[in-house]
């Protein structure tokens, strides 16, 4: 109460201009940039940062100039209060109607500023559309800043923001007793990507768990997203060598996408290949050559042609996974070939997994080959890619 009080004193001190300023500033956070305030109070970049480097800051001594940021090519200064408890002071000192009204303006004002580059203030969107209770918009920019966490490898941010937005669609839906159709859609891309940063983290169960839910909201003639389910699904039985499991899910995919398959659709013509790469690895791990070679049979030339660099990093390993057998784990030349292919496939992806990936593939047939300087040279190089992935299990490896 007295630290209150003190704070309170320094406080009446201030104009009403400058108190509503800082009013303004405590809903951007405890630290803040000077555009966006700006934008907020419908005043001046300048006129805004003369009153906080100036009286704000060398008078009462509220807040401190912290230097320049860019944010997506946009310039901005940024400021901060100097104790948290300024902060929630001027935070407090509204009341929760100018609250709701400041953090959606606070919103648009980034919207504004930031125009189709949202992505890198998608957590500060999300957060003052979740504190105006602006429910759709929430949930949207969420999923973003969850997908930028993911791209920056920053596995447990993203989980965070996948997590909040299912938290209030589980909201919505409790409300009214069911989830409005327009948010099915947003709903199963939320699931998907959290079960893959699940995955990498080794939750396997819990992976499996969100692409069973989806699977069961899927509509039933959305054959393309139940295939994409039902491969995640046989993905996580077989991270936990659960192979005949894995198998039936792989089954039923094939089923999925072969009824009525459309070869002259490349969506269509991608899972019809994910189906294969996912079942000639199973068949690596269950020691199935003659279901490897089928698989090679059907497939080879239309991978070779319509695959992706990440479709060709598995088939390509899984290949050389095959001709490694044959060669009853001293790998030919023949056999290190195909895993190089496998390696350059992957390192033409922009993908850390894929990457990993296809580096330790190669760098596994060397071992065996006995060239061990070649063989921990790309281990190492593997090993950095996992981390940077954040793929448990690959690290372990």
């Amino acid at each position: 109460a007295r630290v209150e009080g003190v704070i309170s004193e320094r406080a009446a001190r201030l104009s009403d201009e400058e108190r509503e300023l800082l009013a303004a500033a405590s809903v951007l956070g405890e630290s803040f940039h000077a555009e966006v305030l700006a934008g907020l109070v419908e005043k001046g970049k300048r006129e805004i940062v003369r009153s906080l480097s100036g009286s704000l800051a060398r008078k009462h001594g509220l807040v401190r100039a912290l230097g320049v940021d860019r944010v997506a090519g946009v310039r901005l200064s940024l400021y901060e209060f100097r104790h948290q408890l300024f902060h929630r002071f001027f935070y407090e000192s509204l009341d929760q109607v100018e609250r709701g009204m400041l953090h959606e303006e606070a919103a648009g004002v980034l919207l504004d500023l930031f125009g189709d580059d949202t992505a890198k203030v998608a957590l500060q969107l999300a957060h003052h559309y979740c504190a105006a209770e602006l429910e759709e918009e929430a949930v949207e920019f969420l999923y973003l800043a969850g997908r930028e966490a993911r791209r920056g490898v920053a596995n447990a941010e993203a989980s965070s923001h996948y997590r909040a937005a299912l938290e209030i669609l589980d909201q919505i839906q409790n409300r009214s007793g069911e989830l409005p159709d327009r948010w099915q859609p947003l709903r199963q891309d939320i699931r998907m990507a959290l079960g893959e940063v699940l995955l990498l983290d080794g939750e396997f169960a819990s992976a499996r768990s969100l692409f069973e839910q989806a699977l069961s909201d899927s509509a039933n003639d959305d054959r393309l997203q139940q295939t994409r389910l039902l491969i995640r699904i046989a993905r996580s039985h077989e991270r936990e060598h659960r192979h005949e499991l894995a198998m039936d899910s792989l089954d039923r995919a094939a089923e999925k996408i072969g009824d009525g398959f459309d070869s002259s659709s490349k969506a269509e013509m991608s899972e019809w290949i994910n189906v294969r790469t996912a079942r000639l690895w199973l068949c690596y791990w269950k020691g199935d050559v003659e279901g490897m070679t089928r698989v090679i049979d059907e497939a080879q030339h239309i991978i070779e042609e319509h695959g992706s660099q990440t479709q060709k990093r598995n088939f390509f390993g899984g290949l050389a996974g095959l001709r490694n057998r044959q060669d009853r784990f001293v790998p030919s030349d023949e056999t290190l070939e195909a895993s190089n292919r496998a390696m350059q496939a992957a390192l033409s992806s922009d993908n850390l997994i894929d990457r990993a990936d296809g580096v330790f593939g190669t760098a596994f047939f060397y071992m065996l080959r006995n060239d061990l300087d070649r063989a921990g040279e790309l281990m190492q190089q593997s090993l950095e890619f996992a981390r940077r992935s954040g793929d448990r299990t690959l690290q372990a490896r």
